[in-house]
């Protein structure tokens, strides 16, 4: 097998607890055709100083290293992202965050696939879900993020998105091609990945890999983590913002039986964590919806 570059984008903030197990990841990788890119978000803790302690081992092991530091937070995810993918110059491309961590053997085997399947754009494969508590050297447990998974027919992922974004960010790898043809993050939207995967799937097809190569962490630091009223509703909100760049895509009938359903997951999931004034809320938006037939997104 060819090797082709790789470059990995790994975006920090406040993740001094953690980004020695996303460092020893990137070492444990057996790939030697690496680059790799750190982007730290002006960190307060000791992330930085973390990093810099692997500064001479990483620049060792990978054929170019490039370390940017911000002065200031921006709190922009997806620009953050952007200004690495704009400096990178693998022919594929791993983003991760700095609280993840790569299994042995990730690269090799995510390029194997993508470089045997030319006809996927991007490939996702299974991933341990870890604990704050969790390092590296100690078991994952046997929690993964997919139990059982049938990728669905290429024709279909798009539609099978907008009910719901199951692809997780840390377990892809794409092709810069997909870049370059298709443009980079939407840097007016909080988190990267579900715009980008609905703006592929209506034209691209995306691959599996049926192996847990990806540690992710279930972190307090992490966008997806929404224990939090406030998190919740940016994360909402963020949401709301990608449905309705893609809803016009599909025609009104659907367009409403994804938004019930979306509606509904919302509820149950407010149920869940006991916030029944938030489900009320989301319980009158879909009275509302399934009373009325009207082409308006009322999300």
């Amino acid at each position: 097998m060819r090797e082709p570059l790789v470059s990995i984008c790994i975006l920090t903030y406040q993740h001094e607890p953690y980004i020695e197990d996303c460092i020893k990841g990137i070492l444990a990788q057996n790939y030697p055709n690496m680059e790799l890119l750190f982007l730290d978000d002006a960190s307060t803790d000791g992330t930085w100083d973390k990093i810099e302690q692997y500064h001479e081992v990483l620049e060792s092991r990978c054929v170019r290293v490039e370390w940017i530091r911000h002065d200031h937070n921006t709190g922009n995810v997806t620009k953050n992202v952007n200004e690495m993918l704009k400096r990178c110059r693998g022919t594929y491309i791993k983003s991760l965050a700095g609280d993840d961590c790569l299994c042995p053997g990730y690269i090799e085997k995510m390029v194997a696939f993508l470089e045997e399947h030319e006809e996927y754009v991007m490939a996702y494969c299974n991933e341990y879900i870890i604990s704050d508590e969790w390092h590296v050297g100690t078991p994952p447990g046997r929690e993964s993020w997919f139990r059982f998974h049938r990728p669905f027919a290429s024709e279909k992922v798009f539609d099978r998105l907008l009910l719901g974004n199951y692809i997780p960010a840390p377990a892809t790898m794409i092709r810069k091609s997909a870049y370059e043809k298709y443009g980079y993050y939407d840097e007016s939207i909080g988190y990267e990945d579900y715009d980008m995967w609905l703006r592929l799937s209506r034209k691209e097809s995306f691959g599996f890999v049926n192996e847990k190569l990806v540690y992710y962490r279930n972190s307090a630091t992490g966008l997806s983590h929404t224990d939090t009223r406030q998190k919740f509703i940016f994360m909402y909100n963020e949401t709301v913002k990608v449905l309705k760049k893609h809803l016009r895509y599909v025609n009104q009938g659907k367009r409403q039986t994804i938004i019930v359903r979306f509606l509904t997951a919302r509820i149950n999931e407010m149920k869940k964590k006991k916030w029944y004034d938030l489900a009320l809320v989301f319980w009158i938006k879909r009275r509302r919806l399934c009373r009325r037939n009207t082409k308006k997104i009322v999300l």
